[in-house]
């Protein structure tokens, strides 16, 4: 690809995964998956079928330590959830409204049960705004794998929205305080396993 100080860069793109807990500072790096075109495939490759090929290969040993697996929206789609779930692990996967219209159109029309705190961090004040609606349809069509969704918005005293994101989880969302549901994501029944996309540039010029 050209940079913008017009030389070229080659790189190579992979896939990764990290396992992570709450409470703990280390990470553990596992095997990657190279994003490569395989032997006798027709299409080209891509993150998804890396991932796929990620989980064929790893899911099994490290199933004992009850991973939840987390992703950015790239990953929330019909197969790699249904890929998941049908091995028996959890996931929590970004979801935006751009990418997942059927599941937002589904969503406008339901009643979400909601949850606000305040919260005080040294002179601001802040409130967190939670939403969760439990078994909504991941894409549309009638084989479409259910999941419960979360969002969550951060907003400042005067009300405006400083920060917004969204999830899709296996997860239940039953939770007498959403504030500790949604920090526990990604750690509360076990290790998380980020799924992260890299580029690894092959620069020929030597670095100093």
């Amino acid at each position: 690809r050209k940079r913008s100080n017009g030389k070229t860069e080659h790189y190579h793109c992979l896939l990764s995964a990290t396992v992570v807990a709450p409470g703990h500072s280390k990470v553990v790096p596992l095997m990657p998956e190279f994003v490569a075109t395989q032997d006798g495939a027709e299409k080209q490759d891509c993150e998804r079928n890396a991932v796929k090929r990620w989980f064929d290969n790893h899911h099994a040993r490290i199933a004992p330590l009850r991973p939840i697996y987390l992703g950015d929206d790239l990953f929330a789609c019909h197969p790699v959830a249904k890929m998941v779930a049908d091995a028996g692990a959890d996931f929590i996967f970004t979801a935006k409204a751009t990418s997942h219209k059927a599941l937002y159109d589904f969503i406008a029309g339901a009643q979400a049960s909601r949850h606000e705190e305040k919260v005080r961090r040294r002179a601001t004040k802040e409130t967190f705004r939670y939403r969760w609606i439990e078994a909504v349809p991941i894409r549309d069509g009638n084989d479409a794998l259910w999941v419960n969704w979360i969002g969550f918005e951060s907003l400042d005293a005067k009300g405006k929205v400083k920060y917004s994101m969204a999830w899709v989880t296996s997860l239940s969302c039953q939770h007498e305080d959403m504030g500790e549901e949604t920090c526990a994501l990604g750690g509360g029944l076990g290790p998380g396993l980020p799924w992260r996309r890299h580029r690894v540039a092959r620069d020929a010029r030597r670095r100093r």
